[in-house]
């Protein structure tokens, strides 16, 4: 794009005279270098014209003009230079706004509990957060947010990678909390995929989710959040809330925490969630089911604990042998069917599960090497 041309639309644009396609070359324009944008805020956005120019009546047009003229015009603006200094003052009073809009408009990022970032930090510790990327058919391992997102501006460089969504998956002993485009902040548990893209879109933002993930959105009033699974979509504004996937086969299980989220059938039907509801959808299905729940189970693992609840030894042993990546044998069905109830700390040595385990149990556990056996006592 010519550069008076683009001058021609910042001004129409900052005057509040732009069409929808000086807005559509504008955005195209931004988009094309980091450059670009700097110019655009340094005119439009930038902090200190905010604070010299912030009230119409104050400002002394004469003054206004000459101290624009030193720090602007210099940088090459031709069409600024020929605009009235009243004009350019009004240029000045429309950036601020903007930039004042542009601030308040944007998503709200969402702030973790004190114990969510505590299992952050024992996850990493523990080695436990570790994920596998894929994008434009490169497959990278990350271990933290940070090393993520540092792979994301690296492949930025390439045009493929630009437009190609990234898969982050978690391996069967692992999970990995990342941080999306906007701020909002997914917990990945173990045996999980998300599909994701590298920026959202403008009027929405779409991510796929395949097995069990907990969301922080931030609240964009603009762009509803949607999550695709197999079975249905969850679609809010900002909120948290646990999508289970996996469960339960063909079923998609979510669990509102906080906030007001939507579900959407296949079918297309559309139904509200309120806070400690969880809802239930199945695929080809046009009915969610939704009932009360009490959440904190649901949000424990997101917590950095196991919770079962009246659970089978063989599902709860079925949990332990994915997570710890152990072989786990029963020495009778009979075994299997034992009830449990309990709480552990999700990056506790397995032996220390398995000792609480034989206290509360008619089970002897035996730990030799990658083999768990149960022993009636």
């Amino acid at each position: 794009m010519k550069t008076h041309s683009i001058n021609d639309i910042v001004y129409r644009v900052l005057t509040g005279e732009a069409t929808d396609e000086d807005d559509e070359q504008l955005r195209l324009w931004l988009e094309e270098s980091d450059e670009h944008r700097r110019q655009y805020e340094q005119l439009a956005g930038s902090t200190e014209l905010l604070e010299r120019y912030r009230f119409a009546e104050g400002i002394d047009v004469e003054k206004a003009w000459q101290l624009f003229r030193r720090r602007h015009l210099r940088k090459a603006y031709p069409l600024l230079k020929r605009l009235g200094r009243v004009a350019v003052v009004i240029v000045l009073l429309t950036g601020i706004a903007w930039w004042w809009n542009s601030q308040h408009s944007r998503p709200e990022k969402p702030q973790l509990p004190a114990d969510v970032v505590t299992a952050i930090a024992h996850a990493e510790a523990s080695g436990k957060n570790h994920a596998l990327l894929t994008v434009a058919g490169q497959r990278i391992e990350v271990v933290n947010d940070k090393e993520l997102a540092a792979v994301h501006s690296y492949k930025q460089a390439t045009a493929a990678a630009t437009s190609s969504n990234r898969v982050l998956t978690t391996y069967h002993d692992s999970e990995f909390w990342l941080t999306l485009d906007d701020g909002t902040r997914v917990h990945l548990n173990y045996g999980t995929s998300l599909t994701y893209p590298v920026r959202f879109a403008p009027d929405e933002r779409v991510v796929e989710l395949d097995g069990e993930a907990f969301f922080f959105v931030a609240k964009d009033k603009k762009r509803p959040f949607y999550v695709k699974t197999r079975n249905g979509m969850v679609k809010e504004y900002g909120t948290s809330f646990n999508v289970n996937t996996c469960e339960t086969p063909g079923q998609t299980k979510v669990v509102l925490v906080d906030g007001s989220i939507s579900i959407i059938t296949d079918r297309g039907r559309e139904f509200i969630v309120t806070p400690g509801e969880m809802a239930t959808m199945s695929r080809g299905e046009s009915q969610v089911f939704i009932d009360k729940v009490d959440v904190r189970p649901y949000k424990a693992w997101n917590e950095g604990r196991f919770v079962f609840e009246d659970c089978t030894l063989e599902s709860l042993m079925e949990v332990l042998s994915l997570w710890y990546n152990r072989k786990v044998e029963f020495e009778s069905d009979k075994l299997r069917e034992i009830h449990f109830t309990g709480t552990f700390d999700r990056y506790d040595d397995v032996n220390q599960i398995l000792h609480a385990i034989e206290q509360t149990t008619d089970v002897d556990i035996e730990s030799s090497g990658a083999t768990i056996l149960l022993k009636t006592k």
